[in-house]
């Protein structure tokens, strides 16, 4: 029996700083081997995960780190504001500066320092997850430049995904986390400070990367009834490469063939499943609040998995399982988890379900699609 798929977005980001090494390895740790991030490229070509493409909300300079003790709970409205890098957009700094900057901070403390990650630190060192890769951004050169950074991690082979087996693995690159040093100091530079990544208790030490849970023999809790195993969309080890932008995803496919890739989407719709079938896509990832049933059954017979995005609180989570949804980004995957599991679980699920069912045909008879 297939169930349904927990996705860690951008990492265990309830419990972690979003789209780092220790969100990935948290999310990991607790038996959640499928985790999202997001890329765009850096001035001088870098494939960074980051989300945002203007610095600031979750970056810090190691000036500010220091200034601020690495303050508890900073705002991360403020990221930036001693330098103006909150105004900065990705595309416009290099790597150097991005790897300069304190990306959790404004977390907590216990994640003081720890740096934007490069694609390739996160390819090499959870070789036995499924990542779900987001194309943030609109530049011309990222589905490439992504091709050939999961070529050289062994992710790809022959433009398709190539066995867990085939990928690299290797310790994080030592400048995972930054402390204040002079202006000139490259990062990862003895002068530069770098020190070991923090890590949430539990999960993986620097010196053992995570791997989606399967190196620290973390059971698999990710798909849910327990006992039941994923689509095989979404069973890891695997690779989905996916994005808002249908541009980018005609691009990648491409380059990567043989590679799945999921189209980020607002409402689902007939044009927009037709869409997804015309590019060679093999997934559509919808909101969860516009969801309904008969939107997955028409996917499905047109040859797609679905997974959904913005699964903000129970009831989402609930009406994506009710609607028949393969899987499902979420903030903090143990919590869903354990929500699930609760008693009522699947009559709550058939309930919003039925609600979401109920909504769309009535949106239907009004004259919308149904």
């Amino acid at each position: 029996m297939e169930g349904f798929t927990l996705i860690a977005h951008r990492g265990d980001s309830q419990n972690c700083p979003e789209n780092t090494l220790p969100a990935f390895a948290s999310a990991g740790e607790k038996g959640f081997p499928a985790f999202e991030l997001d890329v765009q490229l850096t001035a001088d070509g870098h494939v960074v995960v980051l989300h945002d493409e203007v610095l600031g909300r979750t970056t810090l300079t190691a000036e500010d780190c220091a200034a601020e003790g690495a303050g508890a709970g900073a705002d991360p409205s403020a990221s930036g504001r001693a330098s103006g890098s909150g105004a900065r957009r990705v595309a416009e700094a290099t790597w150097a500066e991005v790897a300069a900057l304190d990306a959790g901070s404004w977390f907590g403390p216990g994640f003081a320092c720890t740096r934007v990650p490069l694609l390739s630190e996160v390819l090499c060192g959870f070789p036995g997850a499924h990542i779900h890769l987001e194309l943030k951004s609109r530049q011309p050169g990222l589905p490439a430049a992504v091709a050939a950074e999961l070529a050289a991690c062994g992710w790809v082979r022959d433009g398709a995904t190539a066995p867990a087996s085939n990928r690299s693995r290797h310790t994080p690159h030592p400048a995972a986390t930054v402390t204040p040093g002079g202006a000139g100091d490259a990062p990862g530079s003895a002068a530069g400070g770098a020190v070991q990544a923090p890590v949430p208790p539990g999960a993986a030490g620097p010196g053992e990367p995570g791997d989606g849970g399967a190196a620290a023999g973390a059971a698999d809790r990710s798909v849910w009834p327990p006992g039941s195993r994923p689509h095989p969309a979404l069973a890891a080890p695997g690779l989905t490469v996916t994005s808002f932008h249908l541009e980018q995803l005609r691009a990648s496919v491409q380059l990567l063939p043989g590679v799945a890739h999921g189209w980020l989407i607002h409402e689902m719709t007939s044009q927009r499943i037709e869409e997804a079938v015309a590019a060679g896509l093999s997934q559509l990832c919808p909101r969860a609040n516009a969801l309904s049933p008969g939107d997955v059954r028409r996917a499905v017979a047109a040859g797609l998995s679905v997974r959904a995005w913005g699964v903000k609180d129970v009831q989402l989570l609930s009406r994506v399982v009710g609607c028949g949804c393969h899987g499902a980004t979420v903030n903090g995957p143990a919590e869903a988890a354990q929500a699930l599991l609760e008693p009522g679980a699947a009559a709550l699920a058939a309930e919003e379900g039925s609600r979401a069912e109920a909504a769309a045909l009535a949106a239907g008879a009004n004259g919308g699609e149904g």
